[in-house]
């Protein structure tokens, strides 16, 4: 895969558009609703992404999950989401 090219893999599906990975990824965060411990939702550049929802702050997160673990909050917006930098924690 070339540098600059984009891929994904959420829920078994592999999505090489960040528009389109984005849809996908806020389709499939409501599943962290229900939990009160991150849900792994995929892999990126060989992390697990996982969802958790904050109900304290009423906030969906996307982790990337390797050596450590970043956190992402999520929007509204499918693009926004996926060119987001992660936070290191």
């Amino acid at each position: 895969m070339p540098k600059d090219a984009f891929g994904i893999c959420l829920m078994d599906t592999i999505y090489d558009k960040r528009e389109d990975a984005g849809r996908a990824l806020l389709g499939l965060i409501g599943a962290a609703m229900g939990s009160e411990k991150p849900v792994p939702i995929g892999s990126y550049k060989g992390l697990t992404v996982q969802a958790i929802f904050l109900p304290l702050g009423q906030e969906f997160h996307a982790q990337l999950v390797g050596p450590g673990v970043y956190d992402v909050p999520l929007g509204a917006d499918t693009l926004g989401n996926i060119i987001k930098r992660p936070l290191p924690r």
